[in-house]
This record gives C-alpha cells, sequence and structure tokens, in this order.
C-alpha cells in the first residue's frame, strides 16, 4: 500500500493577494483557472510553503496581503493519510479529527487514547508573525498545537514544478526532493562528504597559493588558532553537499545534467522521478502545465497525472490542458479570491466555442455578437481601453438557451462573473433563479432582444439615418428587406414611406422585424429563409460592429440617456469585479 497524504481542505488567510480563500479540493487532478494575478499561483505556493523540506524559508512584506505585515498569515491544510502513512514523530502521537464530508469536526469519543474515528483527518499549518517569523504546527483537536517537524514535513513530500526557469529542484539531491525521496539513501551524504574531504584539493592550488595557506597556518598558529589548514567542500545553513549532486543523462554521447535540459523535459523528468517512488503518493503542484511543452508532449504529460492515483494541483492557460483533462476537476478562481467548481457537463460548449471565457479574471457572457459590440464599446469609453488590458473578456453565448447552463454553472459554483441576455420569455423559473443570485452581474431587458429595446426608443423623425451607412449613403441592403417585407418591388424611401401608411403599420415596427430576422408566419420555405436572413444586413454582424452602431444611434438621437440608467448598475458591477472605479453615469 502506497503512502498516500490528500488535502481535503485549505484555508488561506492574508498570504499574498488572497484574503480569505477557503477551499474543499478534489483527491485527484485538480485546474485552477481564472486570469492573470487572481490567486492561481499564490495557491500552489501557499501548499508548497506549508509542507516545505526546509526551515531555512524567508519572507518578505510583499508576502503579506496587502503588505499588512502587522496581521501576519496563515495556511491551514486538513489532510488525511493512508493506513500506510505514519504520522508520528519520534515518539509523539498526534490525535486526528472527524471529517464530516465538509469540515474537520471534533471526534466524538473522548479517551486517553487517539479514538477511532470513521474518516480521520489530521490540521496542520503554517504562520507568519509580524516579525517574519514562520512556524510550522500541528493543530490537535483539543486546541492545543504541537511542532509540525521538518522530518515529517519531508516523509509527507511534495513535487512543486514551478512556471519559471529554476525549476530543478526534484532532479537534485536536495533535502526531501523527489530523487531524495526516490533513493531513500540517508548515508549518501556522508559517504561523498568524506570522499571529497580525501580528496587533496591543496595540491591543485598553484605555488602563490600554496605559500598564501601556508602563511595564514603560520598566523593563526601564533595566534593560537588552530592550524593544520587545508581545503575541502562543506554544507552550510541551506545549503548542503547533495544540492551539487544532480541527475545526469546522456545526449549524443555526452553526459549532460537533466537541469541543463529544456523546461518541458526537465518537468516531465522530475514527474516520474516522483512516480517512480512507489512507497510514496506525492502532493503534485504544477504551475502552468504548458510551459515548455509541444501540444503532443502536453497531452502525455496530463496523461501521466490523470493515470497517478496522487493529488494534483495544477494552473494553466491552454486550452489544449483543458481539453485533454477531461477527467480532471475544474476550477475558477475569480478576480475575488473565490474559487469554484465547473460543472463541465454545462460548459463544455462554451469552451468550445471560447476557452479563453475561464481563462480570464472577470468573463462577460452575452447573447450574440450584437450584444458583444454593444457591450464592449461602452466597457471601452469606460475604461479608456481594450477591456481584455484589465481582464474582462466579452464572450459569446450564442443565444439565450445556450448561455443559461453556463450562467448556472458558473452561479452555482458562487464565483464573480457577468452577463447580458435577451428575454424571450423562454426557462422563466430558470432565469429568474440564476437573477436573483447574480444580482446586479446580470442585465436582462424586461421583454424582448437588444434591437426591439432600443429602436423602439428612437425617434420616428431619426429612423431614416438607421438605413444610412458610416458615409452618410443609402444602404441598399436595408432598404431591400424592409421592401421585401411590404411587398415592394421598389426599395426607394420615398415609396417605402408611402407603403408604411398605405398598410396602416409602422416603419419602426417593419425595421425591427427586419433586424431580428422575424419570419412568423411565413409558410414559404424559401421566403422564411430569407427573410431569417434579413437580420445578418442589420445589426447582427460578426465582428460586433452592429452593436457597437446601436450605441452610435442612442448618442446622436439624444436617447441614450433613456438606457443609461437600465444598464449602469451593470457596467458598474463589471467595473468593480475589474477593479477600477464605478460611475455615478455613464457618460458617451
Amino acid at each position: 500500500m502506497s503512502n498516500s497524504i490528500k488535502i481535503r481542505q485549505i484555508e488561506i488567510k492574508g498570504f499574498r493577494g488572497l484574503e480569505n480563500l477557503k477551499w474543499n479540493p478534489g483527491q485527484g487532478m485538480n485546474i485552477i483557472l481564472g486570469g492573470g494575478d487572481c490567486g492561481k499561483t499564490t495557491i500552489l505556493e501557499s501548499i508548497g510553503l506549508l509542507f516545505s523540506p526546509s526551515n531555512s524559508m524567508t519572507i518578505s512584506d510583499a508576502d503579506f496581503w496587502q503588505r499588512k505585515s502587522d496581521e501576519g498569515f496563515s495556511i491551514v491544510a486538513t489532510i488525511s493519510v493512508s493506513e500506510g502513512f505514519d504520522f508520528t514523530s519520534g515518539n509523539k502521537t498526534y490525535w486526528p479529527w472527524e471529517w464530516d464530508g465538509e469540515n474537520a469536526v471534533l471526534p466524538l469519543e473522548e479517551a486517553d487514547e487517539p479514538p477511532d474515528t470513521q474518516d480521520p483527518v489530521f490540521k496542520v499549518s503554517i504562520s507568519a508573525s509580524d516579525e517574519f517569523e514562520l512556524l510550522w504546527e500541528i493543530i490537535q483537536p483539543n486546541d492545543e498545537r504541537d511542532h509540525f517537524p521538518i522530518g515529517l514535513r519531508r516523509k509527507i513530500g511534495v513535487v512543486k514544478l514551478s512556471g519559471d526557469d529554476k525549476n530543478d529542484r526534484d532532479l537534485r539531491l536536495v533535502y526531501g526532493s523527489a530523487l531524495d525521496r526516490l533513493l531513500s539513501d540517508n548515508s549518501l551524504r556522508s559517504k561523498m562528504g568524506h570522499a571529497i574531504s580525501q580528496y587533496p584539493l591543496a595540491d591543485e592550488l598553484s605555488d602563490d597559493a600554496k605559500t598564501a595557506l601556508e602563511e595564514l597556518d603560520t598566523k593563526l598558529k601564533e595566534n593560537a588558532l588552530p592550524t593544520g589548514l587545508d581545503l575541502g567542500i562543506a554544507g552550510s545553513q541551506g545549503i548542503s553537499v547533495g544540492a551539487l549532486i544532480s541527475l545526469f543523462a546522456t545526449k549524443d554521447g555526452v553526459k549532460l545534467p537533466l537541469t541543463n535540459w529544456g523546461a518541458g523535459t526537465r518537468r516531465m523528468a522530475a514527474l516520474q522521478i516522483a512516480s517512480a517512488d512507489n512507497e510514496n503518493d506525492e502532493i503534485t503542484l504544477i504551475d502552468e502545465i504548458e510551459r515548455g511543452l509541444e501540444p503532443y508532449r502536453l497531452r502525455q504529460f496530463a496523461k501521466s497525472l490523470l493515470g497517478d492515483t496522487r493529488q494534483s494541483f495544477v494552473t494553466t492557460h491552454s486550452p489544449i490542458a483543458i481539453a485533454c483533462t477531461e477527467a480532471a476537476q475544474l476550477w475558477f478562481l475569480d478576480s475575488k479570491g473565490c474559487i469554484g467548481i465547473l460543472d463541465k457537463e454545462a460548459i463544455k460548449a462554451q469552451q468550445v466555442r471560447d476557452p479563453e471565457t475561464f481563462l480570464t479574471k472577470v468573463p462577460v457572457i452575452v447573447e450574440g455578437e450584437t450584444e458583444q459590440g454593444f457591450v464592449s464599446n461602452i466597457l471601452e469609453k469606460l475604461l479608456d481601453t481594450d477591456p481584455e488590458n484589465f481582464g474582462v473578456r466579452v464572450s459569446l453565448g450564442q443565444g439565450d438557451d445556450q448561455m443559461l447552463p453556463v450562467l448556472e454553472a458558473l452561479s452555482n459554483a458562487g464565483i464573480a462573473f457577468a452577463g447580458f441576455a435577451d428575454n424571450d420569455g423562454n426557462s422563466a423559473g430558470r432565469w429568474n433563479a440564476v437573477s436573483a443570485k447574480m444580482g446586479p452581474n446580470l442585465f436582462r431587458w424586461e421583454d424582448g432582444c437588444i434591437e426591439t429595446n432600443i429602436i423602439s426608443i428612437l425617434p420616428d423623425e431619426y429612423l431614416p439615418e438607421l438605413f444610412k451607412d458610416g458615409d452618410g449613403d443609402w444602404d441598399g441592403y436595408r432598404l431591400r428587406t424592409v421592401a421585401d417585407r411590404l411587398g415592394l418591388e421598389s426599395k426607394d424611401f420615398e415609396d417605402i414611406q408611402n407603403a408604411v401608411a398605405a398598410q396602416e403599420t409602422r416603419l419602426k415596427t417593419v425595421i425591427i422585424a427586419a433586424s431580428k430576422g422575424d419570419s412568423t408566419g411565413i409558410e414559404d420555405r424559401s421566403t422564411k429563409k430569407s427573410w431569417k436572413k434579413h437580420a445578418q444586413n442589420w445589426f447582427k454582424k460578426a465582428d460586433g460592429s452592429g452593436g457597437r452602431e446601436l450605441v452610435d444611434h442612442l448618442v446622436r438621437s439624444e436617447q441614450w440617456s433613456e438606457i443609461e440608467p437600465r444598464v449602469r448598475p451593470f457596467f458598474n458591477s463589471i467595473l468593480t469585479l475589474a477593479n477600477a472605479n464605478a460611475v455615478e453615469e455613464i457618460v458617451l
């Protein structure tokens, strides 16, 4: 049986960019998604710090939430251990808590011996004082705290594959590294030290250097200090001789240290070293799993992780990584430091449409291209730059029915995001439920779609402007769509006006129907198909320019003030999520 450690829960308070995070991760592969600077790497580094195999860690004021070092920070993990894992230190036995499915609770039994719990767990922590001192502890069920010894932390083992180019610790014989745990030869360092000490390094010195060493020996003797000087290799605090020992591999007949190979090769090799230790299932931390890996090697790497029984924590910005880890649990960390699980079945279509939806800081999911252009245009004016520079991505939801499951999945996860949708009256109960959860983060028209709501408030005298292009000339395609609906051969605007009056309808009504591609009541298949395509000549443009045009018409017709109070809470919610200032009025 392998010696396995699993993190059931981790609580991070005041560490770097995370003010207060509580998370119950999955017991297999956990993929953490989200935008930049949300704290994904911080989660991995907090776990690495908690189980650090060394006491020589140093911290700075940047490691405290908002640099408030006077408040300290703490990282607490509730862990389960396999039956084969000896969670003791010397003669010290630690009492377990009981896991109730969500939290560690007090065991039901009280005795002089550790109780026989049905699902025993242990609580371990690291905290930092305002004097920048780190304290590792084991928290007992009676709230007593014992030292969390370095030997036990090394026994637990963490394989950490960072996102930088210094990821070679597990390829060296460093205390607690994957290579160290694999070889498990505690006598090797003393043997190396003895062998090195026997090598006559002083004999290799130049004549001048030998003379200098002899003169130093004489001075020490004159001052009653140790003599018989020689040269040798010795470790110091935080540095061991073993750190100089690295795995070598042969390439083109030459042996080279693995630490000098490519980032992807080093990462995959470190993982294989860890998995080769059949006695231990280490916790694996991988920041930016795609780093240094071609797509085929990334799939191979992910497959290796998924095939392990170990618990792993992975961050990624790669759609390929997400696609090839279907068995993993997906988590989204939002801009406010809240993490929630994603329903893979509910979001898989959105992943295909726009995988970057889940790789951004503030996802804004909109019904279609018109809404995308409308929302993007206003955000650009509010932020005075591309919204993506603030980590805000406006993603297509491809219709109310398609986007509703995505909104439900994200809102059920309890994370912060935004949505902009039409209101066609379908699935009212589900929409009401998601609206209640999202609050101002979701904007829906009271009835109908964006074209209906905006065109309906435009003055009748302004309507001819809708038929003109950017140069002020008549748009023949738009005139044709309205003429067809009025049964006209001519597409002259004056003829259209006369037909509207003769048929006792309103020009605005016909324009709205054409801009929506409305074919209600049309039985002829050819005509029905043609009328549906009318919308493409109006505001449903793939590049979102139609939505931008609607903003322009609202401003030019001086009707923006009619819409502004309705949409302002929605846009202010996005600004808040993006850590930008909310506005009292959206001035365009």
